[in-house]
């Protein structure tokens, strides 16, 4: 069965000292060579080509993990926990809240959950919209 061959080129690259001891850190804790754990971060992120990229710290994503309740652990992980904070779902109807009608429902808690005041939200606005109230 034929397998993939790779090319590698070597280049040398000039990094600031405190960069490359973070890396030098890591290579370590891992187990392998700086220019290995190199390869492997500059591999991994070879795709990030947006001008603003969003990277996160441990700390950052283990908060957020706090906060979902679930492990973040992908970009789409965190894209799906994100759309399960803005769908609503009513006897099937499924309905997706934009951030900013959250953020105002969110002001207009006083002491309740979210959910509860959602709930309450879209049982008064039905029941105007049919006559009810």
């Amino acid at each position: 069965m034929p397998t993939a061959t790779s090319t590698k080129v070597k280049r040398e690259i000039t990094l600031p000292e405190d960069v490359y001891d973070r890396y030098a850190e890591r290579a370590a804790k891992s187990g392998v060579s700086v220019e290995s754990e190199l390869v492997k971060r500059l591999t991994r992120c070879v795709d990030h080509v947006d001008p603003a990229p969003l990277y996160l710290t441990s700390e950052q994503r283990n908060r957020l993990n706090i906060i979902s309740g679930t492990m973040l652990d992908s970009p789409e992980s965190l894209i799906n926990w994100a759309l399960r904070l803005s769908r609503l779902k009513v006897q099937g109807v499924e309905i997706t809240l934009d951030e900013r009608l959250l953020s105002r429902i969110e002001s207009r808690r006083f002491g309740a959950t979210l959910a509860a005041t959602i709930k309450r939200m879209v049982v008064e606005g039905l029941e105007e919209k049919v006559g009810m109230r």
